[in-house]
Formats: C-alpha cells, structure tokens, sequence
C-alpha cells in the first residue's frame, strides 16, 4: 500500500513580509465557516465563485469541466477560475485577505494547510460537516483527512491524490528482449536489482539512448525504496535522519545510477543533448524509463510519437514492503471569504459528488473518496448524478 507522506513543519515563506501580511489577514479574527451551527445561505441573486488554484496548466481542461458542471448545477452561479503559480500564489491569497477579499476556494496540499491553518488564515470546516447531512467524512481516508486537521479543527477538506510512477518506452523494451514491466501495485517480481539491470541493458550511448532519466524528485522516492525517510516522526518531528544506514544506501544507489552504472544522464549531459528535463527526454525518445504522475499520463506524455509507452509501478525496494509518495491536495476557504455557503458546495461538488469526475480526467486519477461501483461507471460514461 502506498504510504502517504506529509510533515507538520512549517513552510518557510519566501517572500519578505509575508509574515505580517499574514498577521494583518487574522488579526481581525474572522468566524469559522458555518460556527453559528448551521449551514450558511446562499446568495438571493446571481454571484461569482473565484476559485484559485495552482494545479499544473496540464490540468486545467479538467478543472474547467469541473467548473462548468458546478454552474449547470447551480445556475445563477458563475466560477471564476484564477491560476497561479509559484509563491506568488499564495502571497497573491494572503494579500488579497488582508484587503478583505480572498477567493472563496484555495487550492492547497497539506504542507499550505499546516503553515496557515492553525494561524486562522483558512476557515474551520467542521461546522460545516456536522451541520450538512449530505456528506460523511468516513469516505475520506483518515490519514487524508489527518493531514488537513489540527487540534480537532478542519482547516481544508482533501480532494485529491497523486503519486508518482514509471513510464517507459515499451518499443525499446522490446528491442531489447526485456520483458513489460508489471502493472499492478502487488506484483513484487520487479526489484530495484532488475530495475538496474533494465537500465543498463537499455542504455544505447552510440544512439544517444539512456535507460533512465531522473526528474519529478526521485531522490525522494528512493529513499522510500530503501526504506528510509527524512524525518524520524511524521507527526511530530524533532530530527533528520538523513544519516540513516538506510538513507546513505538510498543516497549512494542514486549516485551509482549515473556514475556507476551510467544509465542516468547528469543535467548537463541531458543539456548536451537538447533536452532540459526528464520529460523531454522520454517524449523524444532518449530516456527509456522515467517517473511521472497523472498530469504526465494525461496530457504531457500523449505527445509522444513514433513510439508505444505504458506505466508500472515503482520497483520493489530494499526496505518493508513498497512505498512510495502520495501527494494530497484539497481545498480550503480563506478566512473571511464571501459567499461560504456556494464554496462549499464547491467543495462537495468536487469531492463528494461528480465534479471529481470532471477535475481528476476520471479514470486516470485516484479520488479519495470511496466510490461505489455505480459511482465510477457514472463518471465513465459521462451521466450526471
């Protein structure tokens, strides 16, 4: 089973002054959404939802459908959606609720929640869970919603999951006489071992070919392969561990794979070559196998031509079982935030109810919500709820 990593250490903010932008935006104090016990009203009249994310623009069709849905089910009701990227999307958020006027929705993974939560930048949702009958936090994982609670407070319900994996170029499996990676999550015959040997055996210097690109933090998830981490509590951290004997094997295995075993570019050998990335790489056909999330087997990798590509799990490593990261990410509403009651129907419509088909491309992304059978086929066809 993936494990889902996240830490309660604070985001450092990079921007000066961010700081007390943030104490000016709670200095007022404002209410948790729905904290007088019951569901707030929505507007009499025509209203507009700005909804501010700063998903990969690979995502953006879906996160449009989701929005056009949302208005069809509520007519009078118009989404503004409002992408950003870098720390200039969260200054941008903490600026605009210091002059009283955040987003209703901010898109937000746990490391966001941790840092502005508990400062009373995002509302308590709880109110609203226990007031509304039509959802159960039950449908969420609890260690989902764990990253996204605090001291018995909601500061953002999770929508969403992704995690990283591999892609690789089937075509030059085959001319190799390599055999197609497994496909399921249980199959544990591919090891690190095969992995490496996979790579070299895929490496072709004469064309120009490496067996592996590294990209998307995959130091990271090696270290998860080898079962160590980089901290020595998830809940509570007071130590690196870093100097592991677990973590120093992770470290030198990525070492090994570009100076050992020279299957894996150096950035600057992937600059000599006319890619800047791992993801160039694969589309033209220099890197055999490289990691990647939805976005990439949705809509960047989809550009590749002249060769067949598939996805596998990570190999199996060298610590308990598999591991990997699983990045959750969900939504808040800014404290002080107009129109409580339409974001939050937002938020069911995205995460309880058939707006999760539309943002998540369904089938390619997990919902973390427990769908039922029923529920997936009608996000496979198309029908409404």
């Amino acid at each position: 089973m993936a494990t889902l990593h996240s830490s309660r250490r604070a985001v450092v903010m990079a921007a000066p002054g961010l700081a007390g932008l943030v104490a000016a935006a709670c200095g007022a104090g404002g209410r948790d959404a729905g904290s007088d016990g019951g569901l707030p009203k929505p507007a009499a009249g025509p209203m507009e939802l700005r909804v501010a994310t700063n998903t990969s623009i690979e995502n953006m069709p879906g996160w449009e459908r989701c929005a056009e849905g949302y208005q069809q089910k509520y007519p009078t009701r118009r989404v503004k959606l409002e992408h950003g990227t870098g720390s200039a999307y969260t200054e941008q958020m903490v600026a605009q609720q210091a002059a009283g006027d955040p987003p209703q929705i901010f898109y937000t993974s746990t490391p966001g929640i941790h840092n502005f939560g508990p400062k009373g930048v995002f509302s308590d949702l709880m109110p609203l869970v226990k007031a509304d009958k039509t959802i159960n936090l039950r449908d969420i994982p609890d260690r989902a919603l764990k990253g996204y609670s605090w001291q018995g407070k909601l500061h953002g319900m999770p929508v969403m999951a992704d995690t990283r994996y591999l892609h690789y170029n089937v075509s030059l499996f085959k001319q190799a006489g390599i055999p197609l990676l497994p496909r399921e999550w249980s199959e544990d015959s591919f090891t690190v071992e095969k992995f490496v040997d996979y790579a070299q055996r895929l490496t072709d210097a004469n064309r120009g070919i490496w067996g592996f690109a590294h990209g998307e933090s995959f130091p990271l998830k090696s270290l998860y392969l080898f079962g160590a981490d980089f901290w020595d509590n998830r809940d509570y951290t007071t130590r690196s561990t870093l100097d592991s004997p677990a973590a120093l094997d992770a470290l030198q295995w990525m070492q090994d794979t570009v100076h050992k075993w020279r299957f894996a570019p150096t950035s600057q050998q992937l600059t000599a070559a006319g890619v800047n990335n791992s993801d160039n790489a694969f589309i033209q056909g220099k890197a055999a196998m490289v990691l990647g999330g939805y976005k990439h087997t949705a809509a960047i990798f989809p550009k590749a031509q002249g060769f067949e590509w598939s996805i596998a799990p990570l190999p199996k490593g060298r610590g308990s079982g598999k591991r990997t990261q699983v990045v959750v990410v969900g939504f808040a509403v800014p404290t002080g935030a107009k129109h409580v009651a339409e974001a939050w129907d937002w938020v069911k419509w995205s995460t309880f109810q058939d707006g999760a088909c539309a943002i998540m491309g369904w089938p390619r992304r997990r919902s973390l919500t427990r769908w039922t059978a029923s529920s997936a086929r009608r996000c496979q066809s198309g029908r409404p709820a």
